[in-house]
């Protein structure tokens, strides 16, 4: 008869295994959400920081709402993986980093001309080669700028039409700005 009954004996044991497990890894587990409440509140702070200095330096509200927010994003991250390593989730961590790389090549080969185009949007934010009002020339348009945005900049060409240009022309093609210099 005793050869009939389940023997709970191992199971037992590793059930106690974890709950032992669970009771080493507590202080480590509030450590990591601490980490992580600290994280998001340095990132805002850090934020604000940044989004002052770059109020004073550049004048540009877009360049300057996208660089705090990639720097939040880059310090909650950071707080993650740290979170993670406090856990001994190492591997984890290694794991997600691989596969953000692989997702982000992967993102860059979709997204190339996105992505070309966002970059040089960057760099005309914050080079300023014209500014909205002024009247500029681009691969065969002439017109005043209306809108500049990070993808595209938009402008009214002397027939009434609205052109809109993706930034990625502006950057790379010669461009002509009629109003940087008021001598004719």
């Amino acid at each position: 008869m005793n050869s009939d009954l389940i023997n709970f004996d191992p199971i037992i044991k590793k059930l106690e295994s974890w709950y032992e497990d669970i009771l080493d890894m507590t202080p480590n587990f509030i450590l990591a959400i601490v980490v992580l409440i600290v994280s998001v509140f340095l990132a805002k702070f850090v934020r604000n920081f940044i989004q002052r200095i770059l109020d004073r330096t550049y004048h540009n509200a877009e360049l300057t709402r996208i660089i705090s927010k990639i720097v939040r994003i880059a310090v909650i991250v950071a707080g993650m993986m740290m979170a993670l390593s406090i856990l001994h989730l190492d591997k984890t961590v290694t794991s997600i980093l691989a596969g953000a790389g692989i997702v982000g090549l992967a993102l860059s080969f979709a997204f190339q001309d996105i992505a070309a185009n966002f970059v040089s949007g960057f760099f005309m934010a914050a080079n300023r080669p014209f500014e909205i009002g002024d009247v500029i020339e681009v691969k065969g348009y002439i017109g005043s700028v209306l809108r500049i945005n990070l993808r595209s900049t938009e402008i009214m060409i002397f027939d009434g039409n609205e052109v809109i240009i993706p930034n990625r022309y502006l950057f790379e093609n010669p461009l002509t700005n009629y109003y940087r210099t008021k001598n004719r």
